[in-house]
């Protein structure tokens, strides 16, 4: 490994290694690759490349200046990757992603870029000892790191102390509530973007308390829709089910599963005659399985993946093998695809071996159950650069294998900018000739804020009397 440093905080003995010994000393080894971190642009190579190439990293900017400029500029990514200068003169990039600026914090943001890059060596490490095929994906020079000159600090601070403030007041007064609607056109209506909020019979929001998100229809009966309902008081997740029809709009919404931990994305499917539900249970650390008996409640079946937090974990069977596609609710948060895949929805599901085979912020969450559109396999995703539910995205599968995926971007859908719901829109699901979708608003909520900081301050005292000797 070849870098700069400050070596007056160097510890024990220190060698000042000239140009010319740097091969002397490189041709002393059997080197797979040589990781350059120094910061000259364009590198300076003077010894003979390793067989698998010098491997540098890109920013779109010094690495310590990576994400103070970009929430200086309003960026709401930045991209990082890692390259290698192989021995026929190209460049090839290894791996890439693109990664969600935290608009209130460069501490954050800053850990989030580096942290997800310090794991690119290895990543590269592996798919070469598995002998996968190249990536094959283009190189940007504009993304090479360049030198850095003076960050203007008084405009970040100022930059930080607005958003902040603007936060602050937003999470004080305010509380977003989505809902689930059923959209009056053509899901090719949707994807080109014709389609706004008054074209879609949105599901009336009556309890001040909760809100619906997350539509996925019953395989069998797509007028029977599974959501999220979401409880403001105990900020907590369950799922439910209601009835839609054109002519009498929606109704009949009854809880069918409640656990102690968090529930949404109620993911629909069929095997064998049953109909499964995989919802969301990341923070239970565990990916499950629930028979689904419409109109009686979900019944849990087993775990089918443990030991890890699966956001939005979607199941779907494609070209000889069932696939789970999930991104980690751990940082970097919505942004690592994985994959899984397996003979049987039951397991045992093995890991691609490309994990994670995608990091983008932009376009790997999931968004929904894949559907086919003249042979062409469509994958619903979340565009969470902006926040968290900004808009989807729609992504062609290019390759999908145990060794490979490839993918590319076929459009953006959203936010929809008009309607109840304007923005916000994180679930497409396709069902016959329905289509159903999400969205949200954020409303001025006193009272709920109110009503809840009560709660918190009796569930506290209650606590706090518990704990005294005789419960006094």
């Amino acid at each position: 490994m070849l870098a700069d440093a400050d070596w007056s905080s160097v510890q024990g003995p220190q060698y000042d290694i000239e140009a010319h010994e740097t091969a002397a000393r490189l041709a002393e080894h059997d080197v797979d690759f040589v990781l350059d971190l120094r910061e000259n642009d364009p590198p300076e190579i003077d010894f003979d490349i390793p067989v698998h190439g010098v491997w540098r990293f890109t920013f779109p900017s010094h690495p310590s200046q990576a994400a103070p400029l970009a929430l200086i500029h309003g960026h709401a990514t930045v991209p990082a990757g890692l390259v290698a200068c192989t021995p026929d003169g190209s460049v090839q990039c290894l791996v890439e992603g693109t990664y969600g600026v935290v608009p209130t914090s460069e501490t954050r943001t800053t850990d989030r870029i580096l942290g997800a890059a310090s794991g690119f060596p290895a990543r590269a490490s592996r798919a070469i000892r598995l002998r996968l095929p190249p990536a094959n994906r283009p190189y940007d020079s504009r993304s090479t790191t360049v030198g850095h000159g003076p960050l203007p600090r008084t405009r970040l601070a100022f930059t930080l102390l607005i958003r902040r403030g603007r936060k602050a007041v937003r999470d004080a007064f305010t509380e977003s509530y989505w809902s689930v609607g059923a959209v009056k056109a053509p899901v090719e209506s949707v994807m080109d973007g014709s389609v706004t909020g008054e074209l879609i019979d949105w599901y009336p929001t009556a309890n001040a308390d909760t809100y619906v998100a997350d539509p996925f229809p019953l395989p069998s009966d797509s007028r029977a829709v599974y959501v999220e309902e979401f409880d403001h008081m105990t900020r907590h997740g369950r799922l439910a089910v209601m009835t839609y029809s054109q002519e009498e709009g929606w109704s009949n919404t009854r809880v069918v599963a409640d656990e102690v931990f968090h529930m949404s994305y109620p993911y629909m499917f069929e095997y064998e005659g049953e109909t499964l539900c995989v919802p969301e249970s990341g923070w239970n650390n565990a990916v499950s399985i629930y028979r689904a008996q419409h109109p009686r409640p979900l019944e849990k079946a087993c775990d089918i993946l443990t030991g890890l937090a699966a956001g939005d974990p979607t199941v779907f069977w494609w070209d000889g093998h069932w696939w789970i596609f999930y991104t980690d609710c751990l940082e970097p948060r919505d942004t690592d695809l994985y994959i899984f895949y397996s003979s049987s929805p039951w397991g045992p599901w093995q890991p691609h071996l490309r994990n994670p085979v995608k990091s983008d912020i932009s376009s790997s969450r999931p968004a929904g159950a894949p559907f086919v559109r003249d042979g062409r396999l469509l994958r619903p995703a979340q565009d969470d650069a902006g926040r968290y539910g900004w808009r989807m995205v729609v992504n062609e599968v290019l390759k999908l294998t145990p060794r490979e995926f490839e993918e590319t971007l076929v459009t953006r859908i959203g936010p929809f900018g008009s309607g109840p719901f304007p923005i916000g829109p994180h679930t497409l699901s396709v069902a016959g000739p329905y289509v159903y979708v999400d969205g949200k608003r954020s409303v001025v909520s006193l009272s709920l804020k109110a009503r809840r900081l009560v709660r918190s301050m009796r569930s506290r005292f209650a606590d706090r009397r518990d704990s005294m000797p005789g419960g006094q």
